[in-house]
């Protein structure tokens, strides 16, 4: 991967080029276009994409080539791969002959953020950083389904004992089934944490554990419709999904976190998501942007003083089929492994950051942890909370 020094280079290749193709006619390039535009300083010349509905189609004025197409250019080509899962694109590409490729890096607001070229991840060997986990107690809010569960799940896979959080105990049936399944102790608890008295009485009842809780995932959350519009919301729905989203979460790292800095490990993990930088969903996006302001003032706060083995990271899973995403998401709830656990598995050298899940779907566990390591060590950026 080209260090930081050689975006110059890499920006002059790109002006030097005899033609441009931006590949991938996604979200990331609808949303992002003009900007991209501004940052290039030139229009794109023809895109690219691998669907072959877009093929001979004009976006924003430019023709869609096919990739086919594309490699007739190759030397005189300079190619920006603008898909989040660019691997397989490059490699793909590389195959086709052309070598003047750039990727295209985003943050989780569809921001372009830099241009770097990855060779080194695609052929250096994936690393493993997740045997410390085994034997780990492990408590997740909202594990009764959707991402909650998957998360729970995974983390039995990876050997954590399991405290289940939902609404109800019978709601956690088939987690505890799931988890148990993989050899690893399950309890169980129930808490509607929209009242904040009985977050407490169940903090309380985990604290009294023989065991410490040493990984905290928030991921229990709410985001109701408003089908009458915003302003008909009472204030008490307000309060309502601040307690779930925002104010539950705080009173989890006040009251657990503690004791894992002073036993010398912890890991937190906080559910957040990128439509908080979009005019959707107002009450949803309000109490996520507020955890995130926390999450933020923690880190700072904790990089003050000697940490043990001790991370606070948190991660966006992208619009997921579930019961709150609906069955219009755009991801199945599998995309989410393994970067959702990328912030619980990697530890301190990545506290205070924020990882897409989407960004590694599809990859190995051993192949995601390669992926983040290097985007940090080799290139220097990272999102962060």
């Amino acid at each position: 991967m080209k260090p930081l020094n050689k975006l110059p280079e890499i920006m002059n290749r790109i002006q030097n080029a005899e033609k441009l193709c931006i590949f991938g006619l996604g979200v990331l390039v609808q949303e992002t276009h003009r900007q991209m535009q501004g940052i290039l300083g030139r229009k794109p010349d023809f895109y690219c994409d691998n669907d072959r509905d877009k093929w001979g189609r004009e976006f924003n004025g430019k023709l869609c080539v096919s990739p086919a197409q594309l490699a007739e250019y190759q030397d005189r080509v300079c190619v920006i791969i603008a898909v989040k899962q660019y691997e397989s694109v490059w490699t793909q590409l590389m195959q086709l002959g052309l070598k003047n490729l750039i990727v295209a890096n985003f943050d989780r607001g569809y921001h372009v953020r830099n241009f770097f070229q990855p060779e080194g991840i695609l052929a250096h060997p994936a690393q493993s950083a997740y045997g410390q986990l085994k034997g780990r107690w492990a408590f997740v809010t909202g594990s009764s389904r959707g991402i909650g569960q998957r998360i729970a799940v995974e983390l039995s896979k990876l050997g954590c004992n399991l405290i289940l959080h939902g609404r109800k105990l019978s709601h956690l049936e088939l987690s505890e089934s799931l988890c148990r399944g993989q050899g690893v102790e399950v309890e169980l608890f129930e808490a509607e944490l929209e009242d904040l008295k009985a977050v407490d009485r169940m903090l309380e009842s985990i604290l009294a554990l023989p065991n410490r809780v040493e990984i905290v995932v928030n991921n229990a959350a709410v985001s109701p419709a408003y089908p009458d519009g915003v302003w008909s919301v009472p204030t008490e729905e307000v309060q309502r999904i601040f307690c779930i989203n925002t104010f539950t979460p705080v009173r989890v790292i006040q009251t657990l976190v503690p004791p894992m800095l002073a036993g010398g490990f912890g890991r937190v993990l906080n559910v957040t998501t990128h439509i908080q930088f979009r005019p959707h969903e107002m009450i949803y996006t309000m109490s996520k942007a507020a955890l995130d302001s926390y999450s933020r003032e923690m880190v700072a706060f904790l990089n003050k003083i000697d940490l043990p083995d001790f991370s606070l990271t948190s991660v966006d899973p992208g619009w997921v089929k579930t019961d709150a995403g609906g069955p219009e998401a755009k991801y199945d709830v599998e995309t989410i492994v393994p970067g959702i656990l990328l912030g619980i598995i990697l530890g301190p050298e990545f506290h205070g950051h924020c990882f897409n899940a989407q960004d590694f779907k599809h990859l190995s566990v051993a192949a995601a942890v390669d992926k983040a390591k290097r985007h940090l060590q080799d290139y220097g950026f990272g999102e962060w909370i």
